[in-house]
This record gives structure tokens, C-alpha cells and sequence, in this order.
């Protein structure tokens, strides 16, 4: 109910006041004068609270937001079933919540009605290499994205890790630096929404081609970046960049320096929990850092607890990781792979 719903945002540090105009808005839009102003109108304003819910429950690791918002998409799309955004954000709603072969099949919807939509292509493409491990079509996607918005900056961040686990460092690094530029312009092809992490995947592509001090180069960038922020990806995102400082340092024989980043990642993540906010995706940062690590067993109890959401795109990922190369000899690992 709302009630446990305002609690969570508050365990994990939010003001309360973002939800609480949510709700407002929902009262007035279901509100007879609302219906009188217009069908389209009308079924626009549930789409897009129904997005705005789903943006704030994958930021805060709030499931229940998302699916509130799956609630507010389908009133939307029986109102008018041919709005194409109607049905691209309920799509990214399911996704959020682990539905992802009913999220294919509604961002599909959204791409039919509007062919152009450029969100509704990254959005497909989330969801392919996200939800069904299908890194190859989300490339695709991706490249379908960008190709429609130049300024999609989200899409450039994702591109370019899925180019990097793909292999394809040059492509990865000239998209990675179109993120930077986006970043660095406050532009993310979303209205509203600040792009985090470019640096981070350029110094990604670098980290996996052996070129750690560059990496660390643009791992500090981003850290910088973030410290001078307020986003709300803020702390998750310092545990990932905790982690692969830590590890790149670790590379380059700076064992003291790898040390305090692990430290701090896992005082951060410690206190994520503490706030009730767990996810998947810095559950599988804290398994990289304990494997680069050597401590095994908590790698795996990291990774299992990821592999529960994230089974399929996990299972690509945890093949081609150097990160977790220490861990591939071992026997659970396979087990973790195969079931």
C-alpha cells in the first residue's frame, strides 16, 4: 500500500515528497474533470505517471513502484490503445519487474504504431540483453536507437558496454566517447534526466584490454563526476566504480589503493542493505569485487543472488568477465551456469 511504499523510499534516504506528488497527480487525473478534457489527454497523463513510477522504483530498487506502474500503462492503452508511448513504458514497467516476455511483446506494440520511436527501440533493447541475455539484437536495437536520436545518451552508455563484452573494443570506445560528450552536455535523450557513467564505460573498454592506467584515468573522471552530483543512481553507481577502481588498481600491482576502494564499496553496499535497497546489477558488482578479491565464497553468494533476477544476460556476462576469471575453474561455477 502507500503507506509501506513512502517507508522504503525513506529507508533508502529519499524524500518522500517525489512520491507524494505522484500520488497527487493520480487523484486529479482520475478526477471527473480530467475525463472531460480529452481521451488523448487523458490517456496520456496515465502514461506518463505510469513511467514516472517505474523511473523512480528502478532508481531506488523499488519493485513495487513499477509494478503500480504496469497498473497505470494498461489504463492508459484501454483508453487509447494506439498511443505507441502508452505501450513502450508499460513494456519498460514489466521489464523492471522481470516480466520480460510481456515487455517484448508491448514495446513491439509501441514500435508498430510508431516505427520512429527511437525510445521504444532502446527500450526493446534493454529488455533483449537485460531481461533475455540477447546481446546481439540489442545491439541492434541500440544501433536502430541512435540512428532515430542522436542525443540518446542512454543508449550510447549501453551500446558500449554490449560492443565491450562483444569484444569490440574500437566500436566500444567510440561510442563510449559520444556518451562522454552527452554527459558532459547534460544530455541523456531522456527530458529531465542527467546521463551518469560514460567514463566509467569508456574506462571499461580500456580495463579489458589490459590498459589499466587509462582505465583509472576515466574511473577518476567519473568519480569526480559524481561526487559533484545528486543523482539519484548516485550510490549505487559509486559501489560499481568503487569496485573497478579497485580491481584496476589491484592490476596494476597497487594492492594499498585497490584496498581502500574495496573498503569503501563494501561500507557503501553494507549500507544499502541496511536501507532495505538490494538489486541485482551491484549485487554483481560485489561478486567482481570479491572474486578480483580472492574471497570466493562471498563471490558466489553474490553472484547466485544476482543470477536470481538477471539469470540469462548474467550468464553471458559471467563467461566473458575478467573479473571473474578466478572463479571459472570452480565447480559451483559451472553449476551456476548450467542450471
Amino acid at each position: 500500500n502507500d503507506k509501506e511504499l513512502h517507508a522504503k523510499v525513506r529507508e533508502n534516504g529519499r524524500v518522500v515528497n517525489y512520491l507524494n506528488a505522484l500520488h497527487i497527480v493520480e487523484l486529479v487525473i482520475s478526477s471527473p474533470v480530467v475525463l472531460w478534457v480529452g481521451r488523448g489527454y487523458y490517456a496520456r497523463a496515465w502514461a506518463s505517471l505510469g513511467a514516472a513510477y517505474d523511473l523512480k522504483g528502478s532508481f531506488l530498487s523499488i519493485p513495487e513502484l513499477s509494478e503500480k506502474a504496469i497498473e497505470f500503462g494498461k489504463k492508459a492503452i484501454e483508453i487509447n490503445p494506439r498511443l505507441s508511448h502508452a505501450h513502450q513504458w508499460l513494456g519498460g514497467a514489466y521489464n523492471n519487474t522481470g516480466h520480460f516476455d510481456e515487455a517484448v511483446v508491448a514495446i513491439k506494440e509501441a514500435i508498430r504504431l510508431e516505427p520512429n520511436n527511437a525510445g521504444a527501440h532502446a527500450t526493446l533493447a534493454r529488455t533483449y540483453w537485460i531481461g533475455l541475455g540477447m546481446v546481439d539484437e540489442g545491439i541492434v536495437e541500440l544501433e536502430h536507437a541512435i540512428a532515430l536520436n542522436p542525443q540518446s545518451g542512454y543508449s550510447f552508455l549501453q551500446l558500449s558496454l554490449l560492443y565491450t563484452l562483444k569484444g569490440k573494443y574500437e566500436q566500444a570506445e567510440r561510442v563510449a566517447r559520444r556518451a562522454i560528450d552527452l554527459q558532459e552536455r547534460y544530455i541523456s535523450g531522456k527530458e529531465g534526466l542527467q546521463i551518469v557513467g560514460a567514463h566509467t564505460r569508456l574506462g571499461y573498454v580500456f580495463y579489458c584490454q589490459g590498459r589499466y592506467e587509462d582505465a583509472i584515468r576515466e574511473y577518476e573522471q567519473e568519480l569526480d563526476f559524481l561526487l559533484s552530483s545528486d543523482h539519484a543512481l548516485r550510490d549505487r553507481t559509486l559501489i560499481e566504480l568503487d569496485q573497478k577502481i579497485g580491481a584496476a588498481y589491484l592490476r596494476s600491482g597497487m594492492a594499498e589503493e585497490s584496498e581502500r576502494h574495496f573498503r569503501r564499496a563494501i561500507k557503501k553496499f553494507e549500507e544499502r542493505l541496511a536501507k532495505g535497497a538490494d538489486d541485482p546489477y551491484t549485487r554483481y558488482y560485489m561478486a567482481c569485487l570479491f572474486a578480483v578479491r580472492g574471497d570466493a565464497d562471498n563471490a558466489f553468494k553474490c553472484l547466485e543472488e544476482s543470477f536470481a533476477h538477471l539469470r540469462k544476460i548474467n550468464t553471458f556476462r559471467a563467461q566473458v568477465d575478467p573479473d571473474l576469471e578466478s572463479l571459472r575453474g570452480d565447480p559451483r561455477f559451472a553449476r551456476l551456469i548450467e542450471q
